[in-house]
């Protein structure tokens, strides 16, 4: 008896890994996919373009929001409950960078645009996320850095994914992440995740609260659940080239 539930147990095991395995794949071919339909349509646009910076615009014709938050002449990626992700796991230097970018993927911030708080302390570029940096509010903190997803030595590449939902809904998702801001990193991801947040986590659990769902699976949240969701689609596309150069693509209604 105790042999036929442990071979039951074993089984049970190895489906789940496979199902994890077979469906993170699905995901990553997706969201190659989707970024390849989207940059195919790019058109140069010379005027913002700079030597180290091209830009290229996606027509569409239902986009109402803008792709930027402009400030100084700075091109910060996203507006208002936008969301930047990163494929790329945030250990490109060890041995475990490829397993996590494949099953995890990267880092992923919550924008602030033209959020506007009772005292003023919430900047254009601004961004709440959950870095681990215990010395950052217990590391979830309101980030001044989202330049950083603008930085071709920190990301090289950097996607934009925009949540299928109004103005007013994605307000009350920043609003709730910035609730957040004092509550400590959970670096064990699936446990106790009331109390704690990690980066995708404090993103979902936002939009969550707020009545759109972005974990469709239910367990620990990835980039790959924010980027591969009915709800929310790619609006920016940043990827830098090996000569350093940053190429920009973005969705406008704009011709």
């Amino acid at each position: 008896m105790k042999k036929k539930v442990l071979l039951i147990f074993k089984i049970a095991i190895l489906s789940f890994v496979l199902s994890v395995i077979v469906s993170t794949t699905i995901e990553n071919i997706v969201i190659k996919k989707e970024i390849s339909d989207f940059t195919k349509f790019g058109v140069l646009q010379e005027e913002i373009s700079t030597a180290t910076t091209k830009y290229y615009s996606v027509y569409d014709e239902n986009e109402t929001n803008a792709a930027f938050t402009i400030k100084d002449n700075i091109y910060y990626p996203g507006v208002m409950g936008d969301i930047i992700i990163g494929l790329r796991s945030p250990f490109p230097d060890t041995l475990f960078d490829p397993f996590l970018t494949f099953f995890v993927g990267g880092h992923a911030a919550l924008c602030a645009g033209e959020y506007v708080d009772q005292n003023n302390n919430i900047k254009k570029e601004d961004s709440v996320e959950a870095t681990g940096d215990e010395t950052l509010n217990n590391g979830a903190a309101l980030s001044t850095n989202r330049g950083y997803w603008l930085d071709n030595d920190y990301r090289t590449e950097a996607i934009g994914i925009r949540v299928k939902c109004d103005n007013k809904t994605k307000e009350k998702a920043f609003s709730n992440a910035v609730s957040y801001i004092n509550d400590p990193y959970n670096s064990l991801f699936v446990f106790d995740t009331n109390n704690k947040k990690y980066c995708t986590d404090i993103i979902s659990k936002a939009y969550k609260n707020a009545g759109v769902n972005l974990n469709k699976d239910g367990l620990a949240v990835t980039v790959m659940d924010l980027a591969f969701n009915n709800n929310t689609y790619i609006f920016y596309y940043r990827i830098v080239d090996k000569y350093d150069v940053a190429h920009v693509y973005y969705r406008t209604n704009n011709l």
